[in-house]
């Protein structure tokens, strides 16, 4: 969870070193690097600070994975995720130290 952060940070403060160290590979392919710039703006522009799953997202999951497993009708978002360890970083103030840290 702790490199998970750390990650969606420097994507954040650094998009340009991120396209340059992009898992793609060879960013040099025109379709690819394309795709890699895209990515990372999102990942800069619309992830939360603070990654708790909402009701509703993990609603959305539960109905797609319905189809192929109709268990997952039953399923309550609340069964699925323990947030423990993201609770204690964001109680601790590591998120928050994270963000405001100048880089």
């Amino acid at each position: 969870m702790v490199l998970h952060l750390g990650s969606r940070e420097y994507t954040r403060t650094r998009p340009i070193e991120t396209l340059d160290l992009d898992y793609c590979g060879n960013t040099s392919r025109p379709t690819i690097k394309k795709l890699s710039k895209r990515r990372i703006i999102f990942t800069a522009t619309k992830f939360l600070l603070k990654p708790y799953p909402t009701v509703k997202g993990m609603q959305a999951v539960l109905s797609d994975l319905a189809v192929r497993n109709p268990k997952a009708k039953d399923a309550q978002p609340s069964q699925l995720v323990n947030l423990s360890f993201l609770k204690q970083l964001d109680e601790s103030g590591y998120i928050d130290r994270l963000y405001k840290t100048p880089r």
